[in-house]
């Protein structure tokens, strides 16, 4: 018995004497400064003040930090290693995106708002304008995503100018300019910050979105640009420091796993999101997490987290998803938001309804005689005339010139297109005649006239966000009735 309690002692004193030590080992406490560069008390408040852009290079295990109001760019690894690379300019360089460039032991910099490319030589501390775009400052916070070889950059959303931007980026390297992408479906909320990720087996992208403690989950595809909202989860967890990272994919092509935040990952795969629980190992002690990069050649994340033991801070780390037996680790399961039952056999009683309903209008609203006749929504094309339904009636449209604008305008609706080139209008509505200048009277007649005749201001003349110079106009399908 005696052996036992002595045992037992034993147990307990290497249990209590091993466990702080080694999580201050993994925690990789205290922090490791490069020679008079920077203290720990520095670090410390440049980080609380959070007015930074961070990514993540899974090449040398690395974060680069850009801390905005010093200018420092900052390198921090896995061992705790924190060494200033170089103080940027902050009056040429105030706040800027960073993405690390494997292929040329670079980052890839832009303007935080959207506007200069440059390229930044890690080893020359040399930079090289790569675009040629003005600085245009107005989408700050927008949502990122880059492709390091091709050093292509999208961009989405973002705030500037007193306005929330619902412009979909892209930078291209060949054009060395910022265009808006045209794109449809199901439009994110301009008001919250979002994330891409990008699935290149099936070539899609995925965006994440934060409202509250709800997580939505779109899944874009890049050749039509049709946004899918897929599900809405209610995590009751708020999203901690999201906002933070730049140009980052957090997906895994393996399992189909995307990291949202915390313990929380998407299985794209089972349309879930799995919380993970791990009662032991470092995730717990690094709760919540906010940025994670995924590593395909190690098969691994690396993550950003808020320390929660010892010293404030960050931390990080890097973690597997499955446990040395390769099974993998304990998660809970969290199922989409969805109504009752009840609610759902209701809400399906309203639509076949509404369908009906929609059905006997049309059969004994379509025309007499056999003539033909082409519905989409609230236009109806028939072979003398146009139907358009608004919010107040319907309106009746006979001209030719009107014939061929509500033809051209179903076209595009058919195709999920809800705006045109000017020239690209003028061609298809005026057949190509007249010069520019007498083509933009007649567009300006046509438009106050059907925009009259309706009673709504369907049709708009806007110009780009990225350019002044580029026009194209508008079709305000929502003013009509549906």
């Amino acid at each position: 018995m005696r052996n036992c309690y002595g045992l037992l002692w034993v147990w307990l004193f290497v249990v209590l004497s091993i466990s702080p030590r080694a999580v201050a080992q993994d925690l990789n406490e205290p922090y490791v400064f490069a020679s008079n560069q920077l203290s720990e008390d520095e670090w410390l408040a440049l980080l609380d003040r959070r007015k930074s852009t961070s990514t993540i290079a899974n090449e040398g295990d690395v974060i680069y930090w850009h801390f905005w109001e010093s200018g420092l760019l900052i390198q921090q690894d896995l061992t705790g290693y924190v060494q200033v690379l170089d103080t940027l300019d902050t009056e040429e360089f105030p706040q800027m995106n960073l993405d690390y460039l494997p292929q040329d032991h670079a980052l890839l910099v832009w303007d935080a708002g959207v506007g200069r490319v440059f390229e930044y030589d890690l080893a020359t501390k040399e930079f090289t304008r790569m675009d040629d775009s003005y600085n245009f400052k107005s989408f700050f916070d927008h949502a990122d995503f880059v492709f390091p070889e091709r050093k292509m950059i999208y961009g989405f959303g973002g705030y500037g100018e007193f306005t929330h931007k619902e412009v979909l980026l892209y930078y291209s390297p060949e054009d060395k300019e910022w265009t808006d992408i045209l794109y449809f479906g199901d439009r994110p909320d301009p008001l919250f910050y979002g994330g891409f990720h990008y699935d290149d087996n099936e070539n899609l992208f995925y965006f994440t979105q934060y409202i509250g403690f709800f997580v939505y989950v779109y899944q874009v595809n890049p050749e039509s640009w049709e946004w899918t909202l897929l599900d809405k989860f209610d995590l009751e967890d708020k999203p901690f420091g999201i906002g933070f990272s730049s140009g980052l994919n957090s997906f895994d092509p393996n399992t189909g796993l995307i990291y949202l935040f915390g313990s929380f990952f998407y299985d794209t795969q089972a349309q879930v999101v799995r919380k993970y629980s791990i009662s032991e190992g470092l995730f717990t002690k690094i709760d919540p997490a906010f940025m994670a990069s995924y590593d395909r050649e190690d098969q691994r994340w690396l993550l950003l987290g808020q320390r929660k033991v010892g010293k404030p801070g960050v931390y990080f780390t890097s973690l597997r998803l499955t446990n040395e037996a390769g099974e993998d680790r304990f998660y809970e399961i969290i199922s989409p938001y969805r109504p009752s039952e009840m609610n759902l056999y209701l809400l399906g009683f309203i639509v076949w309804a509404v369908f009906i309903g929609i059905f006997l209008v049309l059969y004994f609203r379509s025309p007499k005689g056999g003539k033909k006749s082409t519905s989409m929504e609230s236009i109806h094309l028939h072979d003398s005339y146009v139907e358009v339904h608004t919010k107040t009636g319907m309106v009746r449209f006979n001209e030719d010139l009107d014939r061929k604008f509500w033809t051209f305008v179903h076209d595009l609706k058919t195709q999920g297109i809800h705006s045109s080139d000017l020239k690209e209008f003028d061609a298809q509505v005026f057949n190509g005649n007249g010069n520019d200048s007498q083509n933009s009277v007649l567009r300006k007649k046509l438009i106050a006239h059907v925009n009259a005749k309706l009673g709504v201001e369907f049709i708009q003349i806007k110009r780009s966000e990225l350019d002044k110079r580029y026009r194209k106009i508008l079709f305000l399908h929502g003013s009509l009735e549906r």
